[in-house]
């Protein structure tokens, strides 16, 4: 489609949203009268970017040109030779000791030379930091656990592309990460129940995963629906076809293992029961909010049965499926789903739920996130619950909003899109954006607010980003602004 096309369909697509009916329609083909047919969409064999990602990083060489080694250089060109001291019993760096392999080889190092590689175990101040410390003969990158020599082996090869060539710099450099979790979406499965098309039964390829890795990322999410995949002795009927998915996702969590990276479940949790897509509250209205005739009623955590579901949900997901990283759940906006759905956290507005509605919001809040990180952290203490607050149209919050995280527990990592609500000037005319942009890097001033008081509180803060493109330009796939990313990723510090 060209440019004149897509912005006709934007066009067309706004307009009906905000029209609508017989006279919207009207408008449309009177717009497309005369317009050549679309033409039809490209089959997946077309998608070539699928086999760009399945193929070897370091395919094809790095294009050095010779050169000697400079002062303070060690000289790797006479080959090396990597020892593997570090303790790895489950094999989890093979693919990093592969990748440099492969990265040797790209750049013409023999593999039997003098100079050494090692890797070793060392105290380090956090997981993945690391410590390189490079003299003439020798290279040592040294790190308290797995994940810590993946980076430095990355490290390593960065340098040497930063060089043009196989030196290192001597001296030692020591790096430890300031975002914990760095979970991507990229190119990702719509859903669990999606069945993988490769041949190996596998959403992933090799290929992707190693240029995840490579570029910091340490997570990926799957989106899954508590229907499809819990057990619970409350709703008894979900989790049906629950054996073939976990089985599923135990293939898809081990192979990510081997890169370092973890699986996240993503869902918008819980569903509205109350609905003609899922009527789970009309077969168990004990676990349903008490809400006056007429009102929608939702899951409400103030009941037992709602409650012991929502621990039950996360805890027989986790319990049956080792190393997940952990959940990231749409707690508020997107779906309706529990009691809060009636309230707008820009309003003072209690729920329609009389039970609920006897508690402060943040209150409510924390009767939500409690059992499901109870639940989580009962089969697996390592994992994270991500609660995330969708809310783009964030240019300020009501004050309940803003005690959540000094009422909820600390187990719960607390999340905002970071740019929803941040102004910019445009031409002369100011702008506020919503959600995903890039012109401005924010945070945004409920953003900023809400992630000092977090801090106050004790809370883990997570940010919501989009760096590939943003609603500003939402039909370019892919807008290349280093400067911008580094500014947002600073001001995260």
């Amino acid at each position: 489609m060209n440019r004149p096309t897509r912005a006709i369909a934007l066009f067309m697509f706004v307009l009906c949203a905000a029209a609508g009916g017989a006279r919207a329609q009207a408008v449309i083909d009177g717009i497309l009268k005369g317009l050549e047919p679309l033409p039809p969409r490209p089959g997946e064999e077309a998608w070539t970017f699928v086999q760009e990602q399945r193929k070897p990083l370091w395919e094809g060489g790095h294009g050095w040109s010779p050169r000697e080694a400079a002062a303070g250089e060690a000289d790797l060109r006479r080959g090396v030779r990597v020892d593997a001291r570090f303790p790895d019993p489950e094999g989890l760096l093979k693919t990093a000791y592969d990748d440099l392999a492969l990265f040797l080889k790209a750049g013409n190092v023999p593999t039997n030379g003098t100079f050494v590689i090692e890797t070793a175990k060392a105290e380090t101040p956090v997981f993945e930091a690391y410590r390189i410390e490079v003299a003439a003969d020798r290279c040592r990158i040294l790190a308290a656990d797995t994940e810590g020599i993946r980076r430095g082996i990355f490290a390593v090869e960065d340098a040497m592309r930063a060089a043009c060539g196989p030196f290192l710099i001597l001296g030692t450099v020591e790096r430890k990460p300031f975002i914990k979790s760095r979970i991507s979406c990229y190119f990702q499965p719509l859903n669990i129940n999606r069945v993988p098309s490769s041949p190996d039964g596998l959403y992933y390829s090799d290929g992707y995963l190693n240029r995840m890795a490579h570029d910091g990322i340490n997570g990926l999410w799957l989106w899954t629906r508590f229907e499809d995949i819990v057990k619970s002795d409350t709703i008894p009927e979900f989790g049906k076809n629950r054996d073939v998915l976990l089985a599923r996702l135990r293939q898809q969590v081990e192979q990510c293992r081997r890169y370092g990276i973890k699986i996240y479940l993503f869902s918008i949790e819980p569903e509205n029961g109350d609905s003609n897509k899922n009527d789970y509250l009309k077969r168990h209205p004990e676990m349903g909010s008490d809400a006056p005739e007429g009102y929608t009623r939702f899951l409400c955590p103030s009941t037992q049965a709602g409650a012991r579901f929502l621990y039950d949900a996360l805890n027989s997901v986790f319990s049956e499926v080792p190393h997940l990283g952990g959940q990231i759940n749409l707690t508020l906006g997107e779906y309706a789903s529990t009691c809060l759905r009636t309230v707008s956290p820009h309003s003072d507005r209690k729920p329609t739920c009389r039970a609920c509605a006897k508690k402060s919001n943040a209150e409510v809040m924390r009767d939500i996130l409690a059992p499901m990180a109870k639940g989580m952290h009962d089969a697996n203490p390592d994992a994270e619950l991500i609660a995330w607050y969708y809310i783009p149209f964030a240019t300020s919050f009501a004050d309940w909003f803003y005690e959540i995280p000094a009422v909820c527990n600390k187990d719960v990592s607390l999340q905002l899109n970071f740019e929803s609500g941040v102004t910019k000037q445009v031409f002369g005319r100011g702008r506020t954006g919503y959600d995903y942009w890039l012109a401005a890097p924010g945070p945004s001033v409920p953003y900023d607010r809400f992630a000092r008081v977090a801090r106050q509180a004790g809370m883990p803060m997570s940010a919501k980003i989009q760096t590939c493109n943003s609603h500003e330009v939402a039909t370019a796939p892919q807008i290349p602004v280093p400067g911008l990313l580094y500014r947002k990723f600073k001001a995260m510090r």
